[in-house]
């Protein structure tokens, strides 16, 4: 059984316990001394902790009689008046759309998960070191990008936690993420639009229309649009985006509200969702439509892959996407003389700024505004050449 002791100089209580016949000695975490806290109710703490450390190392599983004996212990000690880590997740109040508390609980779940006994240490007892190696594991799995919004998701429980007074720095402050080659999707052509709109399979032809039509709404909105969404007297499709429960209301285009009619013909008003089996695909499995999608434009030419390094081996990434019909929305939009505001406020952005990263260009328009550009600078001379001769003469 683990036991605890002083060491010279550390400030914190040891354990020292044995897995397979080595003798183990690590920091529990728990002070020596602490304010409010008597001699003998820190070592409890520290005994407790020691044991859950010992669980750990041998593989052991905690069952639910033990963890709720070492949170009453906790209760005893005083150690109940700062939340364990685990406890303040659980009742943590996500905000945003519904796949954003998803994305959030998701990352709790693994954080949780990863650190096993240690995530029913208090709030205040999570180190820097224990979420660094979490990061570090999940770099080994998962893409940069993936453990960036990992990140972005425990952080803001711990920002919160420190608004509320319950802890004065961030365990995530220091934390040093691992970097990747940004996947910079190339942006669909007309032309791709246009084969997209006439060559897919009927119900992929329907969901780029009402993405289309509805200034690049996202998959799933697109997917599991409904028909109390939509008001064909006014003309418009209104609903909470998914991910940020952001409210869009976007005006039909004509031909997007002439193929809404006809599908509500069809259905004969049976169906809740415009497209049924895009919805039920999509709450099956978010992912599946966006895999589905990528492997028609595949089909078509349109897509193709490009490798991609991540930490610690390369990938294939799709040069092209559904989400690519966002980032065309934007600069159709834009291209057409659309202010930043509209934009914003059509595709659903919440900030200028956000919307920015959307804009893409290529060299024709670029030649083109350097063309206008050129025609107001050397308006006066009527051409460049005849610019410098002047300034010889």
């Amino acid at each position: 059984m683990a036991s605890v002791e002083k060491r010279n100089g550390r400030k914190c209580w040891y354990a020292v316990y044995y897995v397979n016949g080595k003798k183990i000695r690590k920091s529990t975490g728990v002070s020596v001394k602490e304010l409010g806290h008597t001699a003998t109710q820190l070592k409890k703490m520290a005994q407790t902790q020691a044991e859950r450390m010992e669980s750990v190392a041998r593989g052991d599983v905690l069952p639910d009689k033990q963890i709720d004996a070492i949170r009453a212990a906790a209760d005893a000690t005083g150690g109940a008046k700062m939340p364990a880590l685990r406890d303040y997740l659980d009742s943590f109040e996500i905000s945003g759309g519904e796949q954003n508390r998803s994305n959030v609980k998701r990352a709790f779940k693994l954080f949780l998960d990863f650190l096993g006994a240690d995530s029913l240490k208090r709030l205040d007892r999570i180190t820097r070191e224990m979420c660094q190696k979490f990061f570090d594991y999940q770099s080994t799995l998962v893409s940069a990008g993936t453990v960036n919004r990992y990140k972005t998701s425990i952080a803001c429980a711990f920002n919160a936690a420190i608004q509320e007074g319950l802890i004065m720095r961030s365990p995530l402050v220091g934390i040093k993420l691992p970097k990747e080659r940004t996947v910079k999707r190339e942006l669909f052509t007309h032309d791709e639009v246009r084969r997209m709109l006439t060559e897919l399979p009927q119900d992929w032809r329907d969901m780029v229309l009402i993405c289309l039509g509805t200034a690049g709404q996202r998959i799933g909105d697109c997917a599991c649009l409904k028909w109390e969404h939509i008001d064909f007297e006014k003309g418009v499709i209104s609903f909470d985006t998914q991910k940020t429960g952001y409210g869009v209301e976007v005006p039909m285009l004509p031909q997007l509200a002439a193929r809404l009619r006809e599908i509500q013909e069809v259905q004969e008003g049976s169906e809740i969702y415009v497209l049924p089996s895009m919805a039920q695909k999509y709450l099956r499995s978010k992912g599946y439509l966006s895999t589905e999608f990528i492997t028609l434009l595949k089909g078509l030419g349109i897509a193709n892959n490009q490798k991609v390094k991540t930490t610690n081996r390369q990938r294939n990434v799709s040069t092209k996407s559904f989400h690519g019909l966002r980032n065309y929305a934007v600069t159709t939009l834009r291209d057409a003389g659309v202010g930043e505001d509209m934009t914003c406020a059509l595709v659903g952005h919440e900030n200028i700024q956000q919307d920015r990263a959307y804009y893409r260009t290529n060299i024709r328009k670029k030649q083109a505004a350097m063309q206008k550009f050129g025609n107001v600078l050397f308006a006066d001379y009527g051409s460049s050449e005849s610019y410098a001769s002047a300034g010889e003469a």
